[in-house]
């Protein structure tokens, strides 16, 4: 195995253990630790066709408590902005990507502080919104998780409902993001052969992770996992303006 493919292990090893931990972080950690051994556009894509199968995991589950019917406003939105994140990864330069991905995970911590607490109910405009934001998301940087998890916690679903929603969303996202992507001709050879290092290695994460999510509390968990983020995005923004 050689250096890149052992990089990419480790940063999807790491990647799988926080989001078996929490739930959400997975690209968040691994994308900026790949980023040190590989151009942004590989990390965004390798992590693209990783995420879908720990989504999988999620939704299978959660899924007799999915609300299928909070589902179709965000597919709806999400279709329009993937197709807007692919034109983005095709388009936006290197330096830019990297400085765009920083800033992305340094807004998340800060949302994970200030995110709204006062429960107001599903509501189609915004889970358009939301849908439309993490297919965006998803499909230009990988990191589709916050606008549907922020939706989650706006609308006040149950923590059964969250999950099984929000992984039911995240993996038809996903599946958005491999037609244009793949449809697109961005999956080349090397990136096909990283992920089959990724894949793996981030499902080992999350069977790691199973002893011991029910011994931290979830508290410190968040915490510790909204700091290794924003180091990560700190990272890519030096590597930006280096």
């Amino acid at each position: 195995m050689d250096t890149i493919a052992l990089a990419t292990v480790l940063a999807w090893l790491a990647g799988g253990f926080v989001s078996g931990m929490c739930a959400i972080g997975a690209a968040m950690i691994a994308v900026p630790a790949m980023a040190f051994f590989l151009p942004m556009h590989d990390c965004v894509l390798v992590s693209c066709i990783t995420l879908p199968f720990m989504n999988l995991a999620t939704s299978v589950l959660h899924l007799r408590w999915c609300r299928w019917r909070a589902l179709l406003p965000m597919i709806a939105g999400c279709v329009p902005g993937s197709l807007a994140g692919f034109w983005i990864l095709r388009a936006v330069p290197e330096p830019a990507l990297r400085m765009a991905v920083g800033l992305a995970l340094l807004a998340f911590p800060l949302w994970n502080r200030t995110r709204p607490r006062q429960v107001l109910g599903e509501n189609a405009a915004v889970a358009l919104a939301a849908g439309f934001g993490s297919g965006l998301l998803r499909t230009s940087c990988s990191f589709g998780g916050p606008p549907a998890a922020a939706y989650g916690v706006y609308a006040g679903w149950p923590p059964r409902e969250y999950l099984g929603t929000i992984g039911a969303f995240l993996l038809a996202a996903g599946l958005v993001a491999w037609a244009f992507q793949g449809g697109g001709g961005l999956y080349t050879e090397g990136v096909l052969r990283l992920a089959c290092h990724a894949v793996p290695a981030a499902v080992a994460g999350v069977v790691l992770a199973c002893p011991l999510a029910a011994r931290i509390s979830a508290q410190d968990m968040r915490r510790w996992t909204s700091a290794a983020i924003a180091c990560g995005g700190l990272a890519c923004v030096w590597k930006a303006l280096a």
